[in-house]
This record gives structure tokens, sequence and C-alpha cells, in this order.
């Protein structure tokens, strides 16, 4: 990802993060999780449906809430806030690193 970075911008990158991780964060909130609930209050194809449950079984609420605010505040890093010479390829290892561990 950091060799092209026109490629793969650390933009794009954050927001399908976001996008996923606050997926994950309303899968926690359904009360029904039946695969065309879940598929319908996601927006996803129902085929995806086992993906997000296995996320939701690895990110808690509380984590998946947690790494919302990583992803925010790397994306105003990324931006130049608090960050002036830190490139982009290494600012997303540094959010990959935290969001895993």
């Amino acid at each position: 990802m950091t060799g092209n970075p026109k490629e793969n911008s650390i933009f794009q990158i954050i927001a399908v993060l976001f996008s996923f991780f606050s997926k994950i964060l309303l899968y926690h909130q359904l009360e029904d999780k039946s695969q065309n609930n879940v598929a319908s209050v996601l927006g996803i194809n129902p085929f995806f449906v086992n993906d997000y449950k296995t996320a939701a079984s690895k990110y808690s609420f509380e984590k998946a809430g947690k790494i919302i605010s990583l992803i925010r505040a790397y994306d105003m890093k990324a931006k130049g806030v608090d960050n002036v010479s830190t490139e982009e390829g290494e600012l997303l290892r540094e959010l990959i690193f935290k969001i895993l561990h």
C-alpha cells in the first residue's frame, strides 16, 4: 500500500475502515440478528452477514468504538493536524497495528 500512495490513498482506506467498524457497532446493537435483518439494516448483501458476525465476535462494542476513535484521529493526522512530517504509509501502519492490538 505504501509503494503506490496514489492507488492506495490513506483517505480511501480510512473511509473503508470507518464504514466497516461503524457497521460492526450497528451489528452489536441489533436485537434481531437474522441474516435478512442484518443485511437490511447494514445495507449489505446477505452473503456478507457472516463476515460481520465474525468481526463482531472479535471486536466488542467497546473495542469497535475505540477503533472508530482511532480512525478519526488518524484521519486528522493524515490531514496534517498535529502531524507535520509523518508519511501516509507510516500513519497507516500505525493505525493498522493499533486496530489489531
